[in-house]
Order: C-alpha cells, then structure tokens, then sequence
C-alpha cells in the first residue's frame, strides 16, 4: 500500500535536495506582521511576503518556516509538492493553527475546552535542539498573561515522535522523520519566538530554528 504521507510515485524518492544560488539556506514566510523581526540578524535566512511564494517555490530552499498568521489557503494546493520537497530532504517549521490541509493527511488544530491556566501546562517528554532553546516556563506568558504557548494540539501524522504535551496529555509540539530524507517540526500555538517577556531567548529560539532547519542530520 502507498505510504500516505506522500503522492503516488515518491515511495522511493531519492533525489537529494538542491538549493538554487543564491537563495540563503531558509526560508521565512513572511505573513506581513513583522513576525520575523527576532530573525533578521541571522546569517543564513531569508524573509519574503507570502504573496510572492508557492508551495512549487519551497524547492530553492532546504528549510522553510511557515508561521502562525500565514495563510495557509494559499498553500493547500500544493501540499503534495511540499510532502514531495520533504522526501527529497526539506525541512519545514508549521506554527499555529493549521486549520488546512497543509500536508497529506495533516489534521485540523483541536482546541481545548478548558483554557484556565491549571489546563495550559506544558511537559517536556522529548528534548528537542529548537525547543530546548526556550523552556515552557519562559514562553507562556506575555506581560504576565498566562496561555500564550498553545491553546490546543494537531494529531501528530502516523510515527511522529512527540515533543511536548499541552496539560500532560495533547501533543502539542511534535518532530517526523519524513519518509524519505526531510524533517517536519510542528508546533500547534503561538510562534514561541513571539512568547515570553526576554527578547534574548526569542532570538536564541530564532537562531535554533534556523540552524535546525539548515541542517542536514
């Protein structure tokens, strides 16, 4: 049976990823909210307005970041090209809440029913080089608002290793080995370069992503 995570004829893709010149290792969908200011000083990454980029566009890039307030209508479309980059080695950050089909089999955000802060603990089961870079108890606050990490969760896609659980039991951040060479890391709330009060750790976070997505391990 074919893999459902990728589109007939990539169960053994094995082209290796080429990045065009001169584009810079990662890609920042930018959604037009000034969402990538904590990246602008890091080599290696570049930024351009959504409206100029198409899932066909992710080939020149080995990482793309995907952040919360993208519109994510305007690459549903192209959701097999994107699971197609992947097996052949791209690496993708999607934030937020993916209330399109992204990626092939890639579920709706579930929000949970109770928001009070005894409900919004994050637990750590499995370190992460990314999300190491800003623990739980710095990014759930803003100006002491508590809840700003993540209100819910998306079902991890089949043979996801989970990262974080949102109240000890939703998945709410999540790592998969795509078939084939790529990585997806998905992370179902507020961008957490966008969290917490310390702009140190939010550009820490920025530059763990980056290298993370850049890599090739």
């Amino acid at each position: 049976a074919a893999d459902p995570l990728l589109p007939g004829g990539l169960m053994h893709a094995t082209a290796p990823l080429e990045i065009a010149a001169p584009c810079a290792p990662v890609l920042f969908v930018e959604p037009g909210r000034a969402a990538g200011r904590p990246f602008a000083d890091i080599e290696g990454f570049e930024a351009r307005d959504q409206d100029e980029v198409v899932a066909g566009d992710f080939a020149r890039w080995r990482g793309v970041i995907l952040p919360m307030h993208v519109d994510q209508r305007r690459f549903t479309a192209g959701a097999e090209t994107i699971a197609a980059w992947l097996a052949r080695g791209g690496r993708l950050y999607v934030g937020g809440n993916t209330n399109y089909p992204l990626l092939p089999g890639l579920e709706p955000f579930r929000r949970v029913e109770r928001v009070t802060p005894a409900h919004l603990g994050i637990t750590v089961v499995d370190a992460h080089p990314v999300l190491d870079a800003m623990p739980p108890a710095e990014s759930q606050a803003n100006s002491g608002v508590q809840g700003f990490y993540a209100r819910g969760h998306v079902p991890p896609l089949p043979g996801a290793r989970v990262l974080r659980l949102l109240d000890g039991r939703f998945p709410v951040d999540w790592e998969l080995a795509w078939p084939g060479r790529g990585r997806l890391l998905l992370h179902a709330g507020n961008d957490p370069w966008t969290t917490g009060d310390d702009p140190a750790l939010q550009a820490a976070f920025a530059r763990a992503l980056v290298n993370w997505l850049a890599g090739d391990d």
